[in-house]
């Protein structure tokens, strides 16, 4: 019987458990695809300066805030119909250590 998940989504998901446990400090609950579209049709409404958030690591309640450098910033965008907000380009990248300038 072969498998009906595609070898790229498979290794996609073992990536993704490898990064929540090199940032979490634990292994996931679940990890699955999503079948969630980025923004197609909509707006620009500005840069995102930074992003507040909080996260359990190493069974640790932990609250960030991240402020982008000017030249590693995203557009901020909301969908045609503003139910959704996105960020869209930036020079950055998420590690073990979080939100990391490029």
């Amino acid at each position: 019987m072969r498998n009906p998940v595609p070898a790229s989504s498979v290794a996609r998901l073992e990536k993704a458990k490898q990064g929540f446990r090199e940032f979490t400090g634990h292994d996931p609950d679940l990890i699955d695809t999503i079948e969630h579209d980025p923004i197609k049709t909509g707006f620009k409404f500005g840069k995102c300066d930074g992003i507040l958030y909080t996260t359990q690591r190493d069974g640790e309640i932990e609250h960030y805030i991240h402020e982008f450098k000017k030249s590693a910033r995203p557009d901020i965008v909301a969908d045609f119909d503003g139910s959704q907000i996105g960020l869209v380009g930036g020079n950055y990248t998420f590690t073990d250590a979080g939100i990391t300038d490029n």
